[in-house]
């Protein structure tokens, strides 16, 4: 608010960077790095450090990291229901966010009747 010099919170935006910081760099890259990574090449050794950070740069940041960035970054610029719609019909199992308690968003979205 203060360094972009707005009097309110943007909370769709904040709530996007506390999404991906905390479940994608603090959740998913801490058990890449310290579960996955560790149990291939443990220690600290030189050549362990360059295997980790190689399957950093060619594995976990192409495949994961830039895709998931890329849809928070998707979702933080684009109409969200039309995100929520491209999300549950393409990604999500059929049967899933029926109702409102599973699926807590406008009325009719994208064209369904509420269950």
């Amino acid at each position: 608010m203060i360094m972009e010099k707005k009097e309110k919170l943007d909370q769709r935006r904040s709530f996007l960077f506390l999404s991906f910081g905390g479940l994608f760099q603090g959740g998913f890259q801490y058990f890449i790095w310290n579960v996955v990574f560790e149990s291939l090449w443990p220690g600290r050794s030189r050549y362990a450090s360059m295997c980790k950070l190689a399957a950093t740069n060619l594995i976990s940041d192409p495949f994961f990291f830039f895709p998931t960035f890329y849809i928070m970054k998707e979702a933080d610029l684009s109409n969200l229901n039309f995100f929520w719609c491209q999300l549950r019909t393409r990604v999500l199992p059929p049967g899933m966010c029926r109702g409102r308690l599973t699926w807590p968003s406008r009325d009719n979205l994208c064209g369904f009747d509420k269950a």
